[in-house]
């Protein structure tokens, strides 16, 4: 048996690169890495202890842990609520909304009427009279 210890330590393994497999201990991966593509060495891996990680990178993580946390409780509590709302007040107006645009839409193009004079065009919202008319 020998004197080596198993120490806990974080590696970092950019994208496009993976760390060699270890031949004398199954599982194990050896802090060397190499290119996914083309299969070459890229050297060795940055290694650091987990414990040196900042006191700000510790508040950073802590502070996405919680609010993670509070977005699913807040979620989970109010879903039932919110579908409710949807239900009868969001989708309805959306559908009535859609239902005016569309028939405004249909009701808009300009139209000739065949008891106007040929230089009279009808809108629901302006009537327009060509220029040598207005001339006379």
């Amino acid at each position: 048996m020998s004197n080596d210890e198993w120490v806990n330590k974080d590696v970092r393994v950019p994208d496009g690169s993976y760390l060699a497999s270890s031949h004398e201990t199954p599982g194990a991966e050896r802090a060397l890495l190499f290119d996914r593509e083309s299969g070459n060495n890229l050297g060795p891996a940055e290694v650091r202890d987990p414990e040196s990680q900042s006191d700000s990178d510790k508040a950073i993580r802590d502070a996405i842990l919680i609010a993670v946390g509070a977005a699913v409780t807040f979620v989970a509590v109010k879903a039932p609520e919110m579908k409710r709302g949807l239900d009868e007040k969001v989708l309805p107006a959306i559908k009535a909304k859609w239902t005016a645009f569309r028939s405004r839409k249909s009701d808009s193009p300009a139209t000739k009427t065949d008891d106007e004079p040929s230089n009279t065009v009808t809108r629901p919202h302006l009537a327009v009279v060509k220029d040598e008319d207005a001339a006379a």
